[in-house]
């Protein structure tokens, strides 16, 4: 009997694995009680404890020892060890198919509130697995609101499309499953290719940490007001001001009754006329928090409230002179109702009621308002970004895309051909300022260095092409460059990038790379391969191609990468067609119709267009036809639509391209 109790002892006894974690957890509870008691100090050793032999420990409400070290080391002012807990503890998750969203929202701000910027990918990479993390069932409800702000503070930046799929229902969080295109939505917002860093998101970080710093309220799901969404936007403005309440002297005896501590309601001015001259806002407090108003809303509703009705219309007045007068100063918008409202103060006198011809006039004042509310909305863009281009000098680059099957492989080659104007490679005013600062001459020697790449559906790295061009200004026309790119995927997305940097001359073919002055950046997204099923009718994309070589010899055509074209010039396309089908006389009979179109009233409309019929040994062919532009009676956005039709099969296939068609 004793041995069996011995041997039941034995058996219920915890093993190792378990006693030891039930030693992490216990340790685990402990920390984190002493952290939330703001014992920091006492916290550290019992957290580390736990960390060092498991950095990825989660307990069963969700919360991670790398959550709990990171924030305790940070409030005891080791920002330091805190960073590398909360990296190294996110990156160990992440291995073991977990994550915490209150980790990487530690992390995120710490990095971005600091300026940590070698840290910058890191945060990033955490940014887009918070947003991911949206899709995991099981998150406790305090990760789940951080996880939903973040989803709020970028929805405003979606195209409408996504953002009904994201938040169907504006008065409930975000749905789960969205996460994933959330974080395929940012990749695909990358601007610069040749980096690791996708430089746009980090701005957006950098926006939002510190909107949540500077603008936040509590009565929104993103955590930020009026001011800070527009911040999120659009980023800092170009200058701030102020609406004061201003004793000018005016109406004295007539505002008396008001005089005693009548404000206008809280408000800033925000100019953006960096991104266009008339682009402005006006916030105001309402309600709590600042919100978009308009001048209106700066009176004291005191005082459109009053029982003074004696007082009221000349003190309404004085309070509207005040404003315009101000606002006049900072936007032309209100140049007209300070003008109109000097003059009504002139004209009242005599007036059998003047309170009711001044409440008149504000609702006159109001529908001017709105009308340049509206105006301002129309021309703000829903995001601005300076990303891709900081510190240095756009280059336009013009491109075009084409698709070509491979029948060997069933692969998509993809053709992307581009061309600049010559003057767009020297250095302008930007870019001359550039190497001023850098103390580098421009000697008239440039390289163009260009990146181009596919990339996945969710944006996973495929092909990679790099090539380099030198020029210079005496010199500066390149020919028309091919670069060839194999798709990684059914769908799939493309990007160049070309970065100009001034190069010195050395001789003998070689050079000295100088600074960096120009990029311009180029970029398709969801685009399909071809079909290679040989019983499906398949067709390349158009061509454009100048007309004068022969066409025997497609490869030597000169392609047409630009959008413009005028009516003098010799149009050719060129394109392939796949897997037509052969007759009982063993060869394969298509047709190849063309249409220019033009958009007209709102409808479609041929204005020129040719069919051909055509006799093959192959069940591919490359084909060439010629469009003449001068049959064109007007200028404008043309299209011009390839059909063929297999006529063993029935099967049809089109393609489109476009031109603006100029004199």
């Amino acid at each position: 009997m004793g041995w069996a109790l011995v041997l039941i002892g034995l058996l219920l006894w915890p093993t190792p694995v378990r006693a030891q974690t039930d030693s992490l957890q216990a340790f685990f509870l402990q920390g984190a009680s002493l952290v939330r008691k703001g014992h920091y100090q006492d916290a550290i050793p019992v957290l580390y404890r736990v960390f060092r032999q498991a950095p990825d420990f989660v307990d069963d409400k969700g919360y991670s020892v790398v959550y709990w070290l990171g924030l305790a080391l940070k409030k005891a002012d080791r920002e330091d060890e805190a960073l590398s807990v909360w990296s190294q503890g996110l990156s160990a998750l992440h291995r073991s198919r977990r994550f915490d969203p209150l980790a990487a929202d530690a992390y995120i701000h710490t990095v971005f509130e600091e300026g940590y910027d070698t840290q910058y990918l890191q945060a990033s990479w955490a940014y887009l697995e918070l947003l991911r993390s949206l899709d995991a069932p099981g998150l406790n409800e305090e990760a789940r609101e951080v996880v939903d702000r973040y989803v709020a503070q970028m929805e405003f930046l979606l195209p409408s499309s996504l953002r009904a799929q994201v938040r169907p229902d504006e008065r409930k969080p975000a749905v789960p499953g969205s996460g994933a295109k959330l974080a395929v939505w940012w990749q695909a917002q990358d601007p610069v290719i040749s980096t690791p860093q996708n430089e746009r998101l980090i701005e957006h970080l950098k926006r939002v940490v510190y909107a949540e710093k500077h603008y936040a309220t509590n009565r929104r799901r993103s955590g930020l007001d009026d001011r800070g969404i527009i911040y999120v936007r659009l980023g800092p403005p170009k200058f701030t001001s102020k609406i004061y309440m201003q004793d000018r002297g005016i109406n004295k005896s007539t505002m008396s009754p008001y005089r005693s501590g009548l404000e206008l309601n809280p408000n800033e001015f925000w100019s953006y006329r960096h991104i266009d001259p008339l682009l402005y806002y006006l916030f105001v407090e309402k309600d709590g928090y600042y919100q978009i108003g308009l001048p209106s809303d700066l009176v004291p509703q005191s005082l459109l409230h009053s029982s003074y009705f004696q007082y009221r219309w000349a003190a309404l007045l004085e309070t509207w002179q005040i404003i315009y007068g101000q606002l006049a100063l900072l936007h032309p918008d209100f140049v007209k109702q300070s003008i109109e409202v000097d003059n009504m103060i002139t004209g009242i006198t005599g007036r059998a009621n003047p309170d009711n011809f001044v409440m008149m006039r504000r609702m006159h004042f109001k529908r001017q308002e709105q009308f340049s509310a509206a105006q301002r909305d129309r021309i703000a863009p829903v995001v601005f970004s300076s990303a891709a281009y900081d510190n240095v000098e756009n280059m336009p680059v013009e491109a075009r895309v084409a698709r070509f099957l491979n029948e060997a492989t069933g692969k998509t080659r993809i053709e992307v051909f581009w061309g600049h104007n010559p003057i767009a490679v020297s250095p302008g005013d930007q870019g001359r300022r550039i190497l001023r600062e850098k103390n580098y001459a421009d000697s008239g020697h440039y390289l163009i260095d260009l990146y181009a790449i596919t990339r996945t559906a969710d944006y996973q790295l495929g092909d990679f092409q790099r090539q380099r061009y030198t020029l210079s200004a005496t010199d500066p026309t390149l020919a028309i460059q091919t670069v060839t790119l194999q798709s990684p995927s059914p769908i799939f997305h493309v990007a160049l990038q070309w970065d100009v940097y001034a190069t010195e001359a050395l001789g003998n073919g070689q050079y000295q790379l100088g600074p960096r002055f120009k990029m311009g950046t180029f970029r398709r997204d969801t685009l399909q391969a071809l079909n290679p099923d040989p019983g499906q009718l398949e067709m390349s994309d158009l061509v454009p191609v100048l007309r004068g070589v022969f066409p025997e010899n497609p490869d030597s055509l000169v392609r047409y990468p630009f959008l413009a074209i005028t009516s003098e010039t010799q149009l050719g396309l060129r394109f392939e067609v796949y897997h037509l089908q052969f007759g009982p006389d063993d060869r394969t009979h298509y047709t190849v119709e063309y249409a220019v179109i033009r958009e007209k009233g709102g409808r479609d409309e041929t204005v020129v267009s040719a069919r051909t019929e055509y006799t093959g040994q192959s069940r591919t062919a490359q084909e060439y036809i010629e469009v003449d532009l001068q049959q064109i009676p007007d200028r404008g956005h043309i299209r011009v639509r390839v059909t063929v039709t297999d006529q063993q099969s029935g099967q049809q296939v089109a393609r489109e391209i476009s031109f603006n068609l100029i004199s």
